[in-house]
């Protein structure tokens, strides 16, 4: 007899439980293999087990000790560093672009934003899930937006936006930008004379 034994089984109506046992208990056999090897469907190998009351594994019992092919790992670890790679990058260039455009600011102007923010201020830290590192939001709160626009005149960048406060209508300066928020706390923290606010940077540990 040449040819698989079992083939077309399914269409007798044999498949037997003693060979489902064999093969999906004791040799720990997954429904496809068993289906290639039968000569059926995988969705038919599903229902027999069903029928025979033969526990079906769990997907992670079932992948358990199946070693998975070493080039998706490496794959995945070259995209998880080209995607660091730009992400430093860009956060570089952010860096050297501001570090140029706020070296007209003049130590005055500094001060007087490192007031207003120590006064209206706040910075936000945001983690993601599995970063180790925050990413940080400044922002500033005013009822008059005309103080914030002049900020976002003098540092290029940021947005103020109007908002609804209870019954008073707010308006609030943001930078979102994580590069551009570390740059701005490097600036403005020798003007800082708020113990509260000092520790609340030196919690951010911004290097």
């Amino acid at each position: 007899m040449t040819g698989n034994i079992y083939k077309n089984l399914e269409s007798l109506g044999i498949i037997s439980k003693k060979i489902l046992f064999t093969y999906y208990i004791k040799q720990k056999k997954s429904t496809i293999k068993i289906a290639k090897i039968i000569g059926c469907s995988h969705s038919a190998i599903i229902r027999y087990l069903v029928k025979y009351d033969i526990p079906i594994r769990s997907r992670s019992l079932a992948c358990k000790g199946v070693k998975k092919p070493k080039w998706s790992y490496i794959r995945k670890s070259l995209q998880s560093k080209n995607k660091l790679n730009l992400f430093l990058s860009y956060h570089k260039k952010l860096t050297s672009k501001y570090l140029k455009l706020w070296n007209n600011i003049t130590e005055i102007n500094w001060a007087w934003i490192a007031g207003f923010w120590e006064g209206e201020g706040n910075v936000s830290p945001r983690y993601r899930q599995f970063s180790k590192n925050p990413e940080i939001t400044i922002s500033i709160t005013q009822k008059d937006p005309s103080a914030l626009n002049y900020v976002k005149k003098l540092l290029k960048t940021g947005n103020v936006y109007k908002y609804r406060n209870n019954e008073f209508t707010c308006h609030k300066f943001i930078i979102t930008k994580t590069a551009i928020s570390k740059l701005f706390i490097k600036k403005i923290i020798p003007y800082i004379k708020s113990n509260h606010r000092i520790r609340q940077i030196k919690k951010l540990e911004i290097k």
